[in-house]
């Protein structure tokens, strides 16, 4: 390690990684909406803010000096970089000290209109590319000036030392204006990737590692909250926000996911019984031990235990409880719960970020956006693959023992609640 030399005719004042024209991922900051690029994201003493490319990206910088009254008119500036890795576990990149191969090799700089002052920002050029691999790392910058005096001959000193967090992408974004997929992101997604999927290759290993890593953003289920802003600023969303977040978690790597819903339709049947009102949720949902004061609905329910299907006699057992509930409407669709895809060849794989941590591969086609079904034999698999494990209950108007239990939302009535596995058919409708 090099101290600072206290002759050092000029030191480094500002590290401008993703400016104009740049290589660099444009990151925005989720509270004021700026991009951290708009200025340097390094400034001496005053702002230090990460960067981020796709792997083996070679960047360019653009990096202003401080000069000293006494500055020679010319020197050479140079840098040499120490990496190492944020994400565990994980193997340190090789180290680079001053003696070593440059980072930044030594470039001329004039520096006769620039005495006890700052310079424009000069363009500098990386020697070689980033890592070629997913991660987020810390780079160490060890800045050196070279210069010749005609009585000391050739000087070389320390002028600064610089620490970045760059992180290194999968691929880069492609954009899809339909579904808001944009050129940017917001950093904490970013910073979060990237550390989590450091090393993988693969789109399903990177899904699978956002699936089970998404807890550690310490964000809830069971908070109103649709968009990924709000969520990141209020600490969570509902599974309308959810499916939001994760496929914008996926893009931040370059791996496309796409968005579905899915909805039970509200189907009147003999003697005014309802098939079915709504899907019911028993789990808390990501980092809530059970369902939110804020999203959960409190009642008494009706739980059919019966090992049989649903056209026989039914009764119930009565459980006071805070449950989540996706209405239907007999008026048309209304809530429903929303889920990702991953389409890897023939093989299609399912991520529900609300009550899962890992993928699940589904034996069917990718369903539909325009509120039609899955033939029947698919309906079938996806149930047997997700729903029927993640829903604890679906609701309808059912008569018991002669008596007719109303499902109806306005009045916060909660029919028969019974298992999905009891009932023969859903007709699942799938939405965007």
């Amino acid at each position: 390690m090099h101290s600072l030399s206290p002759a050092a005719p000029l030191q480094v004042f500002s590290i401008h990684f993703q400016h104009p024209n740049s290589q660099a991922i444009p990151l925005r900051d989720p509270w004021s909406e700026l991009f951290l690029g708009a200025s340097p994201e390094w400034i001496i003493e005053r702002r230090n803010e990460p960067a981020a490319y796709v792997r083996g990206t070679r960047p360019t910088l653009l990096v202003e000096f401080f000069t000293d009254y006494d500055c020679p008119s010319e020197v050479e500036v140079s840098a040499y970089g120490h990496w190492q890795e944020v994400a565990e576990p994980s193997e340190s990149l090789p180290p680079e000290e001053g003696d070593g191969e440059p980072l930044i090799r030594p470039t001329p700089l004039k520096l006769d209109d620039y005495r006890a002052k700052m310079t424009s920002p000069i363009k500098l050029v990386f020697a070689r590319e980033l890592p070629d691999r997913i991660g987020k790392h810390s780079l160490s910058l060890f800045w050196f000036a070279s210069w010749n005096e005609k009585e000391a001959g050739p000087r070389r000193v320390l002028i600064g030392v610089t620490t970045h967090i760059l992180c290194t992408t999968w691929r880069r974004m492609l954009t899809n204006e339909e579904e808001e997929l944009t050129d940017w992101a917001y950093t904490p997604l970013v910073l979060w990737t990237s550390e989590w999927c450091a090393g993988l290759d693969g789109e399903k290993e990177i899904c699978d590692a956002l699936i089970k890593n998404i807890p550690r953003t310490n964000l809830q289920y069971g908070i109103p909250g649709w968009s990924v802003r709000y969520m990141l600023l209020h600490g969570g969303g509902m599974c309308g926000g959810w499916f939001i977040m994760f496929q914008h978690m996926a893009h931040c790597q370059g791996v496309y996911v796409e968005r579905r819903c899915f909805y039970t339709p509200w189907k009147v049947v003999s003697r005014s019984q309802v098939h079915w009102a709504a899907m019911v949720v028993t789990r808390g949902g990501i980092n809530q031990p059970a369902p939110s004061d804020r999203a959960g609905i409190y009642g008494l329910w009706r739980d059919e235990p019966a090992l049989q299907p649903v056209q026989q006699e039914l009764g119930f057992i009565p459980v006071k409880a805070r449950r989540y509930c996706f209405w239907g409407s007999p008026d048309g669709l209304s809530d429903g719960h929303c889920i990702n895809f991953l389409q890897v060849g023939q093989r299609l794989y399912l991520y529900d970020s609300c009550f899962h941590r890992m993928g699940i591969e589904v034996q069917m086609e990718l369903p539909p956006k325009d509120l039609t079904r899955l033939p029947p034999e698919q309906e079938l698999a996806f149930r047997d693959a997700y729903l029927n494990q993640t829903l604890g209950f679906i609701m309808g108007s059912l008569i018991v023992d002669g008596k007719l239990y109303v499902a109806d939302p306005a009045r916060n009535e909660l029919g028969i609640t019974v298992p999905p596995q009891l009932i023969p058919e859903l007709d699942i409708l799938w939405g965007p």
